[in-house]
């Protein structure tokens, strides 16, 4: 990723909030608690209220504690209650960090005590070795950060390890979505966030969620972390794995399509389900524009790194129908004007030209069964006009235009060395 999106687009924690009111309101008004009440609508951040059905996830641990001895690791299963889970089984991964020998890594099987606990005694303090904590429950996969032990004190780390479904129909999250374009010399490159918010109690496993994407979408990559979300291609249709738990959960990745020499572009991209708040961005020029289908129209901004942007956005409330894809339409992007085509034209003469005289000296001598050299000069002058004429006219395109000069030196050199 080529800079964080949630960064760049900004106050995407500022509607965790917002969203959270969204959805009390809808719980409050809609169906019973537990289900997906429609798309919350999103306002401006305030106190939220409590409501039965809205979860408020404690969150995972990990800390230095001088009350245990150096070396001493404490790791805590916790539920999503934040009640002890015993005899649980989980991981401890080790990784020993080495520039000469390379990373080693190794897998502890442990299974917690009646309290939810496991203690590890005499551990290792070296600054080059780093711990993780690690556990699965069905298709969920829950993981602490990676830590190293401090010296002088010990440490403790809480994990929280919750149900799971692969049915977000029952799974209380609401989904902020971003998408960046950004055009590039000869491609669009558009960059995305889902941005889940689970209220919910149980995680969402997202088995394969297919999201479509534009024809002719490649190189699709997912920005790295330590969670098992993850974003990969399959034709053209984007697939979204992994484990969204209770809380704020990001994924970032882009794409790109080939871009041909034409002034406006349209996208249409298939979007996550339960998208509560979906803005579509641009980083654009004063004589550029960006429409969506069903959204605000664009407003102007800057990025935090004073790039100018179009934005916008759509929120969904409770009763409309969820939103499949968004269509997105970005003009104004400036073309090559007639020049470059004429001194295309004038380029392959030249490059003919410097063909014919290294040749040339062979085909003067005549050719009683064929062509004379002089012929086949002009002859293939007349194809690179005609050639060039129709490149600036657009009935060639450029890779057309590129293989026809290759192709027209390949035949007038095969035709002088005959002579």
């Amino acid at each position: 990723m080529s800079h964080c999106l949630v960064t760049h687009v900004g106050a995407v924690a500022a509607l965790s909030v917002g969203l959270r009111v969204g959805l009390v309101v809808g719980l409050a008004t809609g169906p019973a608690a537990g289900q997906m009440p429609g798309h919350p609508s999103v306002g401006e951040p305030r106190e939220a209220p409590s409501i039965a059905g809205l979860h408020e996830p404690v969150p995972d641990s990990s800390s230095a504690d001088p009350a245990l001895p150096e070396g001493t690791l404490v790791i805590e299963l916790r539920d999503a209650d934040d009640g002890p889970l015993p005899r649980t089984r989980f991981t401890l991964g080790t990784v020993r960090q080495s520039i000469a020998l390379g990373d080693k890594r190794e897998r502890r099987e442990l299974v917690t005590d009646d309290a939810g606990q496991v203690r590890l005694d005499g551990l290792s303090v070296e600054s080059a070795i780093a711990y993780r904590v690690a556990a699965t429950n069905g298709l969920g996969a829950f993981a602490a950060l990676p830590f190293r032990l401090p010296n002088g004190a010990g440490y403790r780390v809480s994990l929280h390890v919750v149900p799971v479904t692969s049915d977000v129909e029952q799974a209380l999250v609401a989904v902020q979505y971003v998408a960046l374009v950004d055009v590039k010399d000869d491609r669009i490159l558009v960059q995305q966030a889902i941005v889940a918010y689970n209220f919910g109690r149980t995680a969402w496993f997202a088995n394969d969620v297919p999201m479509a994407l534009p024809k002719g979408a490649t190189a699709l990559t997912s920005q790295q972390s330590m969670s098992d979300r993850t974003v990969t291609l399959d034709g053209t249709t984007a697939k979204l794995r992994g484990t969204f738990p209770p809380g704020e959960s990001t994924i970032e990745y882009q794409w790109q399509v080939p871009f041909g020499e034409t002034p406006s572009v349209e996208l249409t991209i298939g979007l996550p389900p339960h998208v509560a708040v979906a803005r579509a961005m641009a980083v654009a020029s004063p004589a550029n524009s960006l429409v969506v289908e069903g959204f605000s129209p664009a407003e102007v901004g800057t990025d935090q790194r004073g790039q100018r942007m179009l934005s916008t956005e759509r929120s969904f409330r409770r009763g409309e129908a969820p939103l499949a894809a968004m269509t997105v339409r970005f003009g104004g992007i400036p073309t090559p004007g007639p020049a470059r085509w004429v001194a295309s034209g004038l380029a392959l003469v030249v490059v003919l030209a410097s063909v014919l005289w290294g040749l040339l000296a062979r085909s003067r001598r005549g050719n009683s069964h064929g062509t004379s050299g002089p012929e086949l000069e002009a002859i293939a002058r007349q194809q690179a006009i005609e050639l060039g004429v129709a490149h600036r006219s657009g009935e060639v395109g450029p890779t057309t235009f590129e293989a026809e000069k290759r192709r027209l030196i390949e035949d007038l050199a095969k035709g002088l060395s005959a002579t």
